[in-house]
């Protein structure tokens, strides 16, 4: 496992289309491989739409290729920890930056973040993706 697999720990190489480099492995250790993938989908779920139904579309369809692509080795308790481990770590920073970041717009911008944040967690629980 990487351990934090968010978009900020991948770096993109412009000269290898394809090619994805991940950075940080301060937190890597050994598990399933579906526990950073449910963790990156969680934690970055905020890029995959910009609406409720968007984001599930895409989640659902982020799932069905991680469960094509991972085959036999497909680990749906492992994603499901992962995802619901990235609905935590999300919310705990988001409530930490509305409490304790510096600059009061990042706190406001945080504060309306974290209310999108509820509504993905509490979809994520009311459609048993968590």
């Amino acid at each position: 496992l990487h351990g934090d697999l968010a978009t900020v720990n991948m770096a993109f190489e412009p000269d290898h289309p394809g090619c994805l480099t991940l950075i940080d492995w301060g937190l890597a250790t050994a598990g399933p491989a579906a526990f950073d993938v449910g963790r990156l989908l969680a934690g970055c779920a905020q890029l995959f739409g910009p609406t409720d139904r968007h984001v599930t579309e895409r989640l659902d369809t982020l799932v069905a290729t991680y469960r094509d692509v991972a085959g036999a080795s497909y680990d749906e308790a492992g994603l499901r920890i992962g995802l619901l481990s990235g609905l935590t770590w999300l919310g705990w920073n988001k409530a930490l930056d509305i409490v304790e970041h510096d600059d009061p717009a990042v706190r406001e911008r945080e504060r309306v973040a974290l209310a999108w944040w509820l509504r993905q967690a509490e979809l994520a629980l009311a459609t048993g993706l968590v």
